[in-house]
């Protein structure tokens, strides 16, 4: 699908070309992996100038500054204080133009099937953390509305208690944070998982591959078992938990795809990663910054919703 830009809010994720400060720490990313001619999914993002002009507009600026002073809510308080952040995103009237501009793109994509709607914050995969679970995503979103409202949730959740505690713990500044939004084809995937291109948990001559059947929210949600597998970065090598039942041909392919990337991002790499078929699709890549044990459940995915069609990752 050709994809060209649909005003100055709302850009296609191509290739060509986009600054980190207008769209976001994940956008930026998948274009940089389209660069280099990596598959991703048919993808356009809504920019941090329509996040800033949205705020602006519905007055929530003073408000927005408040709470990001604000500690976290004692746990009883917890679940309202999500819904008031939630309800006030929610209730913004976009401008005429930018409404225009998020219908076309979703309307493009759901040509093509239903759509997943991701955070892209400015603040992410900084090096230092990596906001992992922190900011949402929207899956098998099947219509326009829906889109709008998981857009306007995503904005939300740059402000939700969870992403404001790991941002005081990281010393990760909130002046001037804002979100980006991915929309962008949902490949129903027949395995999903992610990937390090230096095992995290062990041992630096070694990748490590974690997978689940389906789309990613059975691994985020600890529902289902991944597998794990190791492959060794000089032979590749594989061994894994359960050898036997595995499409052992796709992580071959997906570990040198890993090292493709690495060696063009020059850094070790966590990437998120779905199979449909034979066809592998990268769906992020961001610099490794846990050394030592770490678990699938802290993967990179953003984090799921509790609701029959959205789930939550790490962002």
């Amino acid at each position: 699908m050709s994809l060209v830009a649909l005003g100055r809010s709302v850009l296609p994720l191509d290739g060509a070309g986009v600054n980190i400060d207008d769209v976001g720490g994940k956008a930026a990313g998948l274009d940089h992996l389209a660069s280099y001619g990596f598959p991703i999914p048919s993808s356009y993002v809504i920019t941090v100038g329509a996040y800033q002009r949205s705020v602006a507009l519905a007055g929530l600026s003073p408000w927005i500054a408040d709470l990001a002073m604000r500690p976290a809510p004692n746990p009883h308080d917890l679940r309202a204080e999500i819904d008031d952040i939630e309800d006030a995103f929610r209730a913004i009237t976009l401008e005429a133009g930018l409404r225009r501009e998020i219908e076309t793109a979703a309307a493009k994509l759901l040509a093509r099937g239903r759509v997943a709607v991701r955070s892209s914050a400015t603040a992410e995969d900084l090096g230092v953390a990596s906001f992992a679970g922190q900011y949402r995503t929207f899956t098998r979103i099947d219509d326009i509305d829906g889109a709008i409202d998981a857009v306007k949730r995503c904005w939300a959740s740059l402000w939700l208690p969870a992403a404001r505690e790991y941002r005081f713990r990281h010393s990760v500044s909130s002046s001037g944070l804002a979100m980006a939004v991915v929309l962008q084809s949902l490949l129903e995937a027949d395995w999903s998982g992610v990937g390090f291109t230096i095992d995290p948990a062990s041992d630096r001559r070694s990748m490590r591959v974690e997978m689940v059947s389906g789309l990613g929210e059975a691994l985020v949600s600890g529902h289902v078992t991944p597998v794990d597998f190791s492959i060794r970065r000089d032979t590749l090598e594989i061994t894994s938990s359960d050898p036997g039942s595995q499409p052992l041909r796709i992580i071959e392919d997906l570990a040198r795809m890993m090292l493709q990337v690495e060696t063009r991002f020059d850094e070790p790499q966590d990437i998120e990663w779905a199979a449909v078929g034979s066809d592998l699709v990268l769906l992020q890549a961001r610099p490794v910054t846990v050394v030592g044990p770490r678990s699938l459940f802290d993967d990179g995915f953003d984090e799921p919703v509790n609701s029959r069609d959205e789930f939550t990752p790490h962002g």
